[in-house]
């Protein structure tokens, strides 16, 4: 009961920290001053006290769990109403789980207050005191975030890790993008001007990245993908209970706006989503992307398993996307957030070590940001990582243009972003051994005038990518032929002829010698001969 009280008194405070400077000031800018507003280690009274509850309420979780197992017996799976407990100590059990849960609940609902703002994620995070148990605090957070019966605090917990990775730069982008879209997320009894006063004291980038390292370090890939396995389970209960209901009902349902099976579009969605609601989706989503933003992250991303996660997030926003319309419906947006993530996977790690059969979980959410991204930074980082993915072998080459790769890159080419188009050339390039793409280099000649275009641009890379794709293409005498009949050798000769760069004029001769020796090989097939 104490605990109780306490947590509904830092969901006080930190309410009236989110809204008031003058709460702000005085409970954590002041607190290095004020004796009454620190703890002994410097750490402001009320983000110890948030700590504290938030510890508590784990191990409490952790003792109330294994109670529960017991309960069920060895393996805990006993049906319900099958309990070895008596009738009254069910009851009590019951009865305590359930405080134990409005306990995670409170704990976690001042936290997320709190979380939204830089200074307390600093003092969350990284005490001044050396606290040796930081590690466990994080941990323990995680725990929350994970939870398996408590759906409640699931949703709590990933709102935090998504506050915790949010910089000012993040909020006042998505505050001048879309204010209405900011005033729903933003605390209730927040106008305008307070959201965007909140939005500049998230946190400078570097602190951000400080905070989303630790906490990838300690394990949010794994918490995110155990907290929607959990969500899955739940929802494959829900599942045989409505199967159930429905047997029962042998009318059939209405279809005024819903489909053959009765089932309105929104219905539909939820089902989409594996009962997860919107705006969690969006926080797991977003919190993939800014762990993938940094390097050093990407590798635990993939280690904690995090690519199956991204590529079902990512399906459920394009399914949601195109049963509602379009980008132009605002629904199903974070599948954007969830390709970028994987772009930049992509982009930095060896495709060798994906986990089996990961590898083209990449491919569609990577072609779509070609055309689908609001930005063309994405853009970029799809180019860049779909270029590295083709680097692997011929048969991954095969699968990247037959999914559409290819055609995604021509129209890349036509951007106005120079970038943009050099790692549209450079990905065409890395696909060209095989057999699908020299298939359509044999019989297409725009896509040959292409590569002979860019290889006279004044971008040196984008240069080397075309006359690299020259050298390539003319390996294969069919695709030669039609590179001599654009006049191709002449385009070479003019480029050899202007270049002092080595690595150009490497290519540029690879590439003559291989039209040479075709024409040679003609002349031995012409009947004169």
């Amino acid at each position: 009961t104490d605990d109780v009280v306490l947590c509904h008194a830092l969901i006080a405070m930190a309410k009236q920290m989110a809204i008031s400077k003058e709460a702000r000031a005085l409970a954590l800018h002041n607190a290095s001053r004020n004796n009454r507003n620190k703890t002994p280690d410097g750490t402001p009274t009320v983000i110890f006290a948030s700590k504290l509850m938030v510890k508590k309420a784990a191990e409490k979780a952790e003792i109330f769990e294994k109670r529960r197992r017991s309960s069920r017996g060895v393996d805990g799976e006993r049906e319900e109403g099958k309990s070895k407990l008596g009738e009254d100590e069910s009851f009590d059990l019951q009865m305590n789980t359930e405080r134990q849960r409005m306990l995670e609940n409170l704990a976690l609902e001042g936290m997320v207050f709190l979380s939204l703002l830089g200074e307390a994620k600093k003092h969350f995070l990284f005490p001044e005191s050396k606290d040796t148990n930081q590690g466990q605090f994080v941990r323990k957070l995680l725990q929350l975030c994970a939870s398996k019966p408590n759906r409640a605090a699931r949703f709590g917990g990933i709102q935090i890790l998504a506050s915790f990775m949010r910089s000012s730069v993040d909020k006042e982008r998505e505050y001048n993008e879309e204010l209405s879209k900011l005033r729903k997320l933003a605390s209730k009894g927040l106008g305008p001007d307070q959201a965007a006063e909140m939005a500049k004291l998230a946190g400078d980038p570097s602190l951000i990245q400080k905070c989303t390292r630790l906490l990838v370090s300690e394990g949010a890939v794994r918490a995110l993908v155990e907290a929607a396995n959990a969500f899955k389970a739940e929802r494959g209960k829900d599942f045989k209970n409505e199967s159930s209901n429905a047997s029962k009902n042998k009318e059939p349902a209405p279809t005024n706006g819903r489909n053959d099976a009765g089932q309105s579009r929104s219905e539909l969605d939820r089902k989409t989503t594996g009962g997860m609601n919107e705006r969690m989706i969006e926080a797991m989503a977003f919190c993939f992307k800014k762990i993938a933003q940094d390097e050093k992250n990407r590798g635990p991303l993939v280690q904690q398993r995090g690519l199956r996660l991204l590529g079902e997030l990512y399906g459920m926003g394009a399914e949601v996307m195109d049963r509602n319309g379009g980008p132009d419906s605002k629904k199903g947006m974070w599948r954007e957030d969830c390709a970028v993530a994987l772009a930049r996977v992509a982009i930095s790690t060896n495709p060798a070590l994906y986990p089996t059969g990961s590898m083209y979980t990449f491919v569609r959410p990577l072609i779509w940001l070609f055309g689908g991204a609001s930005h063309e930074l994405h853009q970029f980082e799809a180019g860049l990582g779909l270029t590295n993915i083709a680097s692997v072998d011929a048969e991954t080459r095969d699968v990247l243009v037959l999914n559409g790769a290819w055609s995604a890159c021509v129209e890349l080419l036509s951007s106005e972003n120079e970038e943009v188009q050099r790692v549209g050339i450079e990905c065409m390039a890395n696909l060209i051994i095989c057999d699908k793409s020299l298939e359509r280099l044999s019989s297409s000649d725009q896509d040959i005038k292409l590569f002979l275009l860019f290889a006279k641009a004044d971008n040196k890379r984008m240069q080397l990518a075309a006359t690299g794709g020259l050298a390539m293409m003319t390996q294969d005498p069919r695709v030669a032929e039609n590179v001599l009949r654009l006049e191709g050798e002449k385009v070479l000769k003019e480029i050899k002829a202007g270049t002092d760069d080595q690595n150009v004029l490497v290519r540029v001769n690879a590439a003559l010698k291989n039209l040479k020796e075709t024409v040679a090989t003609n002349l031995k097939k012409s009947p004169s001969n």
